[in-house]
C-alpha cells in the first residue's frame, strides 16, 4: 500500500469515528456527548430546553462528517487515478485539506439551509433589532491570525529570493511561477473566508424563543470560528506546498548546502503549525464572545 494511501485510510477511519453512530441508542448517546462538550466549551449550564440545541447540533455534526468523507473520497480517487500524485507530498496536503474543509464547510451549508427553512405560520417569532456582525462571534485576533497565514507562501518565496540575492542559489533552479501561483491562491483564501463568514452571519436566524435564538448564535459562533481556522489551515497547506517546491529545487545536503538548511527549516515550521491549526479547525468551540457581545443584557440570563 503506498504511503499516502495509508494516510488516506487513517483519515477516512477518523472521519468515520467522528460520524454519529447508527441506531437510536447510538444517536442519543452521540447527541448527549456532543451537547455536553458544546455547553462546556461555551461555559453554559444544562437546561430543560436542550432538545432544540441537540437536534441542530446533531444536524451540523452529521453534515461535517459527511462532507469530510465525500471530499476525502474524492481526494483519494484523484490520487488512485493519477499514480504520480499518490506518491507525492501534494496528495498528503490534499487529504488534510479535504478533511478540514469538510469539517468547516459542512456545518456552514447546514446552517444556511436551516436559515432558509420557514417557521410554522402560527409559531411565535423572536428577532433582534440590531444585525450581528462577524466580530460579534469571532474576535479580531483570531481573524487577523487566520489572514496572516495567507502570507505563508509569500514568506517562502521571500526566503527563496533571499537565497538567490545572497548568491546561495541559482535563480533558474527555482520554480518562481509555481511559487507565485501559490502565493496568489493563499491571498485569495481569507477573501473567500470573509465572504462566507459574512454570508452566514447575515443569514436569517429563525427562532421561536429567546433561548432558541441564543442557541443559534452559539452554533453560528462555532461554525464561524471553524471557518476561520480552516482559512488558516488551507493557507498553511499552500505554504507547505511552496516549501516543498523550494526544497525540490535545492541540490546537495545540509550543512554542505546552507540553502537546504533554509528549505528544511521552512518545512519544519509548517509541519509544526499545520497540525495545530488543523486541530483547531476540527475542534472549534463556540467560545463566549457571542455572549458578551450579543447577550450582555438581562436577556442572556433568561436564554441561558
Amino acid at each position: 500500500m503506498p504511503e499516502w494511501t495509508a494516510v488516506a485510510v487513517v483519515f477516512f477511519l477518523i472521519t468515520m469515528c467522528l460520524y454519529p453512530r447508527t441506531g437510536e441508542s447510538g444517536r442519543v448517546t452521540a447527541q448527549r456527548t456532543s451537547l455536553r462538550r458544546f455547553l462546556r466549551s461555551a461555559g453554559l449550564p444544562r437546561s430543560e430546553g436542550d432538545a432544540w440545541l441537540a437536534e441542530r447540533l446533531g444536524r451540523r455534526e452529521r453534515a461535517a462528517a459527511i462532507s469530510s468523507q465525500v471530499l476525502l473520497v474524492l481526494a483519494l480517487a484523484c490520487g488512485l487515478a493519477i499514480p504520480a500524485l499518490r506518491d507525492s507530498s501534494w496528495w498528503a496536503l490534499a487529504l488534510i485539506g479535504a478533511v478540514c474543509t469538510g469539517r468547516a464547510v459542512g456545518p456552514l451549508i447546514a446552517a444556511l439551509r436551516q436559515a432558509r427553512a420557514p417557521l410554522p405560520t402560527d409559531a411565535p417569532r423572536v428577532a433582534r433589532t440590531a444585525r450581528p456582525h462577524v466580530g460579534d462571534h469571532v474576535a479580531w485576533p483570531e481573524r487577523a491570525i487566520s489572514a496572516a497565514m495567507a502570507l505563508a507562501p509569500a514568506g517562502v518565496t521571500a526566503v527563496a529570493a533571499g537565497c538567490v540575492l545572497l548568491g546561495m542559489a541559482e535563480p533558474s533552479t527555482i520554480a518562481w511561477s509555481t511559487l507565485g501561483v501559490l502565493s496568489v491562491a493563499a491571498v485569495a483564501v481569507p477573501v473567500l473566508v470573509s465572504y462566507l463568514a459574512a454570508l452566514l452571519v447575515h443569514a436569517p436566524r429563525p427562532a421561536t424563543s429567546q433561548q432558541n435564538l441564543f442557541w443559534e448564535d452559539a452554533l453560528r459562533a462555532r461554525t464561524l470560528r471553524a471557518l476561520y481556522c480552516l482559512g488558516g489551515t488551507l493557507a498553511l497547506s499552500l505554504g507547505m506546498g511552496a516549501a516543498i517546491v523550494f526544497d525540490s529545487a535545492v541540490t546537495g545536503g545540509w550543512p554542505e548546502n546552507p540553502v537546504r538548511g533554509a528549505a528544511i527549516g521552512t518545512m519544519l515550521v509548517f509541519l509544526v503549525l499545520l497540525p495545530v491549526y488543523s486541530g483547531l479547525a476540527a475542534g472549534a468551540a463556540p467560545g463566549q464572545r457571542f455572549r458578551q457581545r450579543l447577550w450582555s443584557s438581562g436577556l442572556m440570563k433568561d436564554a441561558a
